[in-house]
């Protein structure tokens, strides 16, 4: 990997689908992310955020790849970038 190694240049996400199995609730859906991205991302930390859209998740990781959008999917549901999750 030259400089580094594999997660210094990448970021592997694993995401549940629902916050509860029992009750398939949307709410409080464990999100594990490992690697910095070429730096990008800020590691080894634990972070809770209530209510943020799922889909600010998606643009974070867009922008960590070098593709610039500011929205993903429903507009409704998605107010941008998650900003402390950066470096």
């Amino acid at each position: 990997e030259g400089d580094g190694n594999l997660l210094d240049h990448s970021v592997v996400v694993w995401v549940n689908s629902l916050g509860k199995g029992n009750s398939h609730t949307r709410n409080d859906i464990p999100v594990v992310m490992a690697g910095n991205c070429h730096g990008f991302f800020e590691t080894g930390r634990f972070l809770e955020y209530g209510d943020e859209p799922h889909n600010n998740l998606l643009v974070t990781l867009a922008q960590a790849m070098g593709v610039n959008i500011n929205t993903f999917g429903d507009p409704n549901f998605c107010t941008g970038a998650i900003e402390n999750l950066k470096a």
